[in-house]
């Protein structure tokens, strides 16, 4: 009888023992693994800012910026007050909010009651404007930015007086790695070159 009990005890100690081993050790595999997985997430974060970098840098050329900058100026510059549109109308899938927040107005564009005498003013003045074209110089500051210098024609229409513009711009450019798109971050006028136009 004496032999069965220490045999159990031994055996409920080696249990005991190898219980306590086994969650020492699954303890330590929970640890290992929250540590992997956070230096998984880790590279993997550097792996997608490397991504987006590289895309940057592949679509840092001169025709992506200068075809991004065109589309801007297409919309930025064509538009017609008296179908209630303006120069901001059609522009946001092109700018940046930093570019959105230079460009609006202060107060921001503001609708008027119908029937007051704000509306029959404005349906005074009709303004039109008609991108005509222009010519664009590009340079590249880094990866993700680039300078565009617009030299912009457009034709304006003012109740049905038409006259040629030509105006001279800086388009600063940066590269939306989740849109994979060559944004407006900032426009600064430079001359108005109406009194230069050939």
């Amino acid at each position: 009888m004496k032999k069965i009990t220490i045999t159990l005890a031994i055996l409920l100690i080696a249990s005991v023992g190898f219980l306590i081993k086994f969650q020492s050790d699954n303890e330590k595999l929970k640890t290992d693994n929250i540590k992997l997985t956070k230096k998984v997430e880790k590279v993997e974060a550097q792996y997608n800012d490397t991504k987006k970098e590289l895309s940057a840098l592949k679509s840092n050329n001169q025709q992506q910026v200068k075809e991004a900058a065109e589309r801007f100026l297409k919309a930025f510059r064509t538009y017609d007050t008296g179908k209630g549109e303006s120069y901001l109308a059609n522009i946001d899938a092109y700018i940046t909010p930093n570019a959105k927040k230079e460009l609006t107005p202060p107060g921001g564009p503001t609708q008027s009651a119908p029937g007051t005498g704000d509306e029959k003013e404005k349906k005074k003045v009709s303004f039109q404007s008609e991108y005509t074209g222009g010519e664009l110089y590009y340079a590249s500051l880094d990866t993700t930015k680039a300078n565009i210098l617009a030299k912009v024609k457009s034709k304006i229409t003012v109740n049905g007086v038409s006259s040629d513009n030509m105006s001279l711009m800086q388009i600063n450019l940066i590269y939306d790695g989740n849109k994979k798109l060559w944004l407006v971050d900032k426009l600064i006028p430079l001359a108005d070159l109406k009194d230069r136009m050939p």
